[in-house]
């Protein structure tokens, strides 16, 4: 017969006759095995608990990561709106022509003028690093920048059209 089963058939029987039949070591030992028997299911269910316990602590930890990476990307976003409202929100042909707003419309032409000839750099730079994302982002920020600069006779020196045709190409 198996332990177990035998050990469930001893159970059954009342203490007294099996302290009649039985030897006092024989008994420690069914003791001892039951005992076993017992804590072997609450130590499964203690690991149990305990790894499903662990997978809570990791889900929780990764939604919180999640949520904070989140807010993070739509926080750069926005900066990323205001930046580029920022652009179109001050054309250079609306400029005053007084000393102080020759000198801004001066400052003006000659950022965009910058981030046009090192656009074409930058682009090259996010596609060999695979920063696809932000090469197409670089290319669109150009695309308005020169937009806004678009009626000046700056735009029409044979560096920034260079430069242009060199953007322009990597619209695919």
């Amino acid at each position: 017969m198996p332990p177990a089963t035998r050990i469930t058939t001893l159970l059954v029987c009342d203490a007294e006759s099996l302290f009649r039949s039985k030897p006092v070591l024989e008994i420690r030992s069914l003791e001892s095995a039951t005992k076993r028997e017992i804590e072997s299911p609450k130590e499964e269910l203690r690991l149990l608990v305990g790894n499903r316990y662990r997978d809570l602590i990791e889900s929780a930890d990764s939604i919180l990561l999640i949520k904070s990476s989140s807010q993070s990307i739509s926080s750069n976003l926005s900066a990323i709106d205001s930046s580029l409202r920022s652009l179109s929100s001050f054309p250079v042909e609306t400029l005053n022509p007084n000393p102080n707003s020759v000198r801004s419309l001066n400052y003006a032409i000659a950022t965009r003028v910058k981030y046009l000839v090192d656009t074409p750099e930058s682009i090259w730079g996010c596609l060999d690093g695979s920063l696809f994302l932000e090469a197409s982002g670089r290319y669109l920020r150009a695309k308005v920048v020169r937009g806004t600069v678009g009626g000046d006779s700056i735009l029409n020196s044979p560096l920034l059209g260079h430069h242009w045709q060199i953007v322009k190409g990597f619209k695919g």
